[in-house]
């Protein structure tokens, strides 16, 4: 991912690397565990940066497990039928 963010950030975006809780020395500062299910801590952290930079698109990319969380996430949000995702 630091290699996707360094092109990333050549080309002039701004990449936000996000771990999830508990993964890759992410601190856990919950009660909760590490679950690919659970999506609030991912949606909390694209609701940040959207509030950062209102507008501005964003393009989400995951692998390993983090990609199961990404899907459930995507899933979830294309039955809410939120206004920000587009595919």
């Amino acid at each position: 991912m630091r290699h996707a963010a360094e092109g990333a950030s050549q080309r002039g975006m701004r990449p936000v690397i996000y771990n999830h809780c508990g993964v890759a020395d992410a601190p856990v500062t919950s009660g909760r565990l590490y679950c690919a299910a659970f999506t609030a801590d991912l949606r909390q952290a694209i609701a940040h940066v959207h509030e950062l930079h209102p507008g501005a698109p964003i393009t989400v990319a995951a692998f390993s497990i983090g990609a199961n969380v990404l899907v459930h996430f995507l899933a979830e949000e294309a039955e809410a039928r939120c206004g920000w995702l587009h595919a």
